[in-house]
């Protein structure tokens, strides 16, 4: 019914399947690498961190029984000061790298707006629709046209 009543007002609708954007789009491939590049060292780090305290913690675990108090108890002190460090460090990293990925996210989103409205308006479309869509036909499908106009945005810039 609503298709028919489209037909007979003369409405064209599209739809951007967004998943397949976000995975194939240059743009998303490019903001993911500098993500991870920008937090690759920090991982690492923590990587670093985690298997020197999951030694330090075989140490206390294989040599706590021989050592005296003393020596027992600064160990101890220095696993349970590395947890928490670790956690903390966890902590932050998960935090920026999550306002990181939104900021990209956001830009990433602008520039496929940007490509939707001039594909839109370029091919006559009064609605482009990108979620809780049921069921489309490849005939509205404008992916592969906003994934060229995307990758078309890159290539100046290469």
């Amino acid at each position: 019914m609503v298709s028919t009543l489209a037909a007979e007002v003369g409405v064209r609708v599209g739809f951007v399947d967004m998943p397949r954007i976000l995975a194939e789009s240059p743009q998303m491939q490019t903001a993911r690498a500098r993500i991870e590049q920008r937090f690759r060292s920090r991982n690492n780090d923590l990587s670093r961190r985690e298997g020197t305290l999951k030694a330090l913690e075989e140490q206390l675990r294989r040599d706590a029984l021989t050592m005296n108090k003393t020596e027992s108890d600064a160990l101890s002190k220095t696993v349970l000061d590395e947890r928490r460090e670790i956690r903390r460090l966890r902590e932050s990293l998960r935090s920026e790298f999550k306002a990181r990925s939104d900021e990209e996210l956001n830009q990433v989103a602008q520039d496929l707006n940007q490509a939707v409205r001039e594909i839109a308006e370029v091919e006559g479309f009064d609605i482009v629709l990108t979620a809780n869509v049921v069921y489309y036909s490849k005939r509205v499908d404008v992916t592969e046209r906003v994934l060229a106009r995307l990758k078309q945005a890159v290539e100046p810039s290469r």
